[in-house]
């Protein structure tokens, strides 16, 4: 594979190759980024590498505070320290009689640092109360961190760093500011406390063998108080949830037996509620201090979670409770393929969809009512049972995808009210339905396939079969099949050239093995990522062919991580889209209003809290990105845009 002009991308980054699809791009060339920093008593623009440029969005001591509001509360007694003073310091006898205090956002700081350094990271809405003292902020830390900070009083010098201030007195109350102040006012540190000019920035260009890399998971152990929420206490509020300013992608949910009750307990284990567990939405600290820029219905998640209360669990319970509504009342409604007994609205709705075949390859789906009232939901078991991977994920009848007169396949037509991006959500085929799969990627023309699993777990469980073999399905025959392999971030392209009679359709499938059953990405940059790879897939096809945009996504039981693709990629389309002076006055949760929208088109879509809360984090880190790149103050490449037509 050739990577043409490759950038920076936040951890995971696939560049497709041009060879199979004829309009296939790579990704663009990047385009040098800068920011404005203080020097002397001018304010310059200095060129940033390009893992500079990637780490920016979480630099709010550049981006929000540095220049922002100069103040003269400067604490007094806090002399600044030059890199090449600190540097004589290290490499003197002093060495082992310095305590150095890493402020910076979780992500740099977790990354790379001063050699020796402790991280500190508290939310600056944390840092700006003053009940919230340096005694509660080392109670959150995790083991390691709590005892080095225990022994200030030990330390010749006490030196804190952020990013790049360079004078306390112009910088504004930014996070360096208040966390000193914190330390000066335990009167641990009296006379012995510093903080490094220019900050890590300048440090690491002058004095790079002081500097090391860290391991990927130095984060968890750092802040072990703020990624376990039974750790330790809150002093958020009176709860016990700990709003977490870490990156804690690796919280178990939490799952409950099924209720007591006759009904709910002939309700199926797949569709069961995730109890609400005790983990609030991931708040780092690039969304605490530029909360102010989100619309509305985010900034308010932010916002409530910042002050101690749990929106994530209150809307997933809501919904939840909506659907097993819909499933008491709809689940033993079963049809057969030639069964009459279907409510009246479902049956319009199966007729208009009935028209989507091999002649209409850009249907427009039904819409859905507004409500449920009135609506009567019917689960679809099929006349052959043995074609369902999971037998109690059942398709809607209204909106399932029909497959001639005598085929089926489990899968659903899925929609939104936001967005013009349709997809077809699908359990992972069988080999009996092989045949059926097939022909609905071809009479559809889908483009893309979105396969979000592995094959099989660690323990042997088959999640998906491999249905993609050259042969000959049922008169679709592959007649092509290549791919490139992506190791580390778990992702496969490939590219599939079907034949039916004398017509030939290419596509492209992508495959993701980082995200297991009932959870969630490694890393939340990830989601973003594979709806930026998605895009420019469909976007470069669409380019060269002209078709449908049905893009086929699905895991193993097509529900819980499909719905959150098809959430996240839906969301972030249409804030895209959104004329920038509308979206203050755009209040509605779209997250929530389309996660309530897929579930009524399929069962368990965003199956368990975290991937709900998985698609907020992801929504809001890509509209920071955006934000910051049409700002001006982020090269647009990492903003993860790609968009659709």
């Amino acid at each position: 594979m050739q990577n043409e002009n490759a950038r920076d991308k936040p951890r995971l980054q696939i560049n497709v190759r041009k060879s199979h699809l004829p309009s296939i791009v790579t990704t663009a060339t990047p385009t040098t980024s800068s920011s404005t920093r203080l020097v002397g008593n001018d304010l310059v623009k200095t060129p940033l590498t390009p893992s500079e440029a990637q780490s920016m969005i979480m630099k709010q001591s550049v981006l929000m505070g540095n220049m922002l509001r100069p103040t003269n509360n400067v604490p007094v007694g806090i002399k600044g320290l030059s890199p090449t003073e600190l540097h004589k310091v290290l490499s003197g006898p002093d060495a082992n009689n310095i305590l150095l205090i890493d402020v910076r956002p979780v992500v740099p700081s977790s990354n790379t640092r001063i050699k020796n350094a402790v991280p500190l990271c508290v939310p600056s809405t944390l840092l700006k109360r003053t009940s919230f003292n340096m005694e509660k902020i080392v109670e959150l830390m995790g083991s390691d961190v709590r005892e080095r900070l225990n022994n200030l009083e030990k330390a010749k010098y006490v030196v804190l760093y952020d990013e790049a201030t360079l004078d306390l007195k112009t910088c504004g109350p930014n996070a360096l500011y208040h966390t000193i102040s914190k330390v000066q006012a335990s009167g641990r540190a009296d006379g012995r406390l510093y903080f490094l000019e220019g900050g890590f920035g300048r440090f690491k260009n002058d004095f790079s063998e002081h500097v090391e890399d860290l391991p990927e998971d130095s984060a968890t152990t750092d802040y072990t108080y703020f990624t376990s929420p039974s750790s330790g206490p809150n002093y958020l509020s009176g709860n016990n949830n700990l709003v977490s300013p870490a990156t804690p992608f690796s919280l178990r949910p939490v799952l409950t037996s099924l209720r007591s009750s006759p009904t709910w307990a002939r309700v199926p284990p797949a569709t069961a509620v995730a109890a609400v567990d005790n983990t609030n939405l991931t708040v780092l600290d690039l969304v605490c201090d530029m909360k102010d820029s989100l619309p509305y219905s985010l900034r308010q998640i932010v916002e409530e979670t910042l002050a101690g209360r749990n929106p994530i669990a209150e809307k997933f319970s809501k919904l939840q409770s909506e659907e097993q509504s819909r499933l008491t009342q709809a689940y033993f409604r079963d049809v057969g393929s030639n069964n009459s007994s279907a409510s009246t609205s479902s049956r319009l709705l199966r007729t208009v969809n009935s028209s989507i075949n091999a002649n209409a390859v850009s249907p427009c789906l039904s819409p859905l009512p507004k409500e449920d009232d009135g609506f009567e939901y019917v689960l679809y078991t099929g006349s052959d049972q043995s074609k369902n991977r999971y037998s109690n994920v059942c398709p809607y009848d209204h909106n399932r995808v029909l497959v001639g007169q005598d085929g089926y396949i489990n899968a659903s037509y899925i929609r939104t009210s936001i967005s013009k991006l349709r997809y077809i959500a699908a359990q992972a085929p069988v080999p009996n339905s092989f045949c059926d799969f097939w022909k609905v990627v071809f009479d559809h023309r889908v483009p893309v396939i979105v396969m979000l699993t592995a094959l099989a777990t660690q323990g042997g469980h088959v999640k998906s079969h491999k249905y993609w073999e050259v042969g000959d399905y049922g008169g679709v025959q592959i007649t092509s099949l290549e791919e490139e392999t992506f190791g580390n971030d778990g992702v496969t392209v490939r590219y599939i050239t079907l034949q039916k009679g004398p017509d030939t359709h290419k596509l492209v499938q992508m495959q993701y093995t980082k995200w297991t059953d009932l959870g969630r990405p490694e890393k939340v940059e990830d989601a973003i990522e594979l709806v930026r790879l998605k895009n420019q897939l469909l976007q470069d096809y669409k380019n060269s062919v002209i078709g449908s945009d049905w893009v086929l996504v699905h895991c193993s039981a097509g529900c819980g991580r499909t719905g959150s693709f098809c959430i996240i990629d839906s969301v972030i389309d249409y804030y895209r889209k959104l004329p920038r002076f509308d979206r203050a006055e755009d209040t509605k949760d779209h997250i929530y209003e389309t996660v309530h929208e897929l579930r009524r088109q399929r069962l368990g879509m965003v199956q368990v809290q975290r991937q709900f809360s998985l698609c907020y984090e992801a929504v809001i880190l890509w509209y920071c990105k955006h934000y910051l790149a049409e700002e001006g103050d982020l090269d647009s490449s990492c903003s993860a845009d790609s968009e659709p037509h």
